[in-house]
């Protein structure tokens, strides 16, 4: 099964219990995520990221909006951030508070999951706080729970907002809407 392939099950599976799921989703909002599925219901999101083979599931954590954590540094430093690390700790000019040096990083999805082929990815390898599902063939099963992430709102309504207009003008192939069962 190829990338393309397991993104479409995913996004159909997922279809059930949401009100619209995007999956290979290319837009032009300006934002720095293209996600391989994305959910929408009532305000909240989840963000499957699909994962065919092993090399791309390791070259996926070098990805920014993979990483948990981003460091806020002050900001009266220009260093580059190798050399501002040891220049922060010696020095006695600022000593950061945790919640001043960890930052969580808003990105795409307020509970995020990765899915691939069964035991492709071990739970265990898994360090970011996303969850786990496989899938077996014959459907998913969750092997990890993910997190819940601090989303990026307005980059979550802005790919909303292109995709509706896509839907509309009949261009919205990877746009599933679960419409109302209108019975008057």
């Amino acid at each position: 099964m190829n990338h393309y392939e397991l993104s479409k099950k995913t996004a159909e599976w997922q279809l059930k219990k949401w009100h619209i799921v995007i999956y290979e989703y290319q837009h032009t909002t300006g934002g720095s995520e293209y996600p391989d599925v994305l959910c929408y219901k009532n305000g909240y999101t989840e963000l499957f990221e699909i994962k065919v083979d092993r090399q791309d599931f390791k070259k996926d954590s070098g990805k920014e909006c993979r990483n948990e954590y981003i460091i806020k540094y002050h900001p009266s430093y220009k260093y580059k951030r190798d050399k501002l690390h040891k220049i922060l700790y010696e020095s006695a000019q600022w000593k950061p508070t945790v919640k001043e040096l960890i930052k969580e990083h808003p990105h795409l999805g307020r509970r995020r999951y990765y899915v691939c082929p069964k035991d492709l990815i071990k739970p265990e390898e898994i360090k970011n706080g996303f969850g786990l599902y496989y899938f077996t063939g014959k459907g998913f099963r969750k092997k990890k729970e993910s997190k819940q992430f601090k989303s990026n709102i307005y980059e979550e309504l802005s790919i909303l907002s292109h995709a509706f207009r896509k839907h509309a003008s009949g261009n919205g192939h990877n746009v599933l809407v679960n419409t109302y069962d209108m019975k008057w």
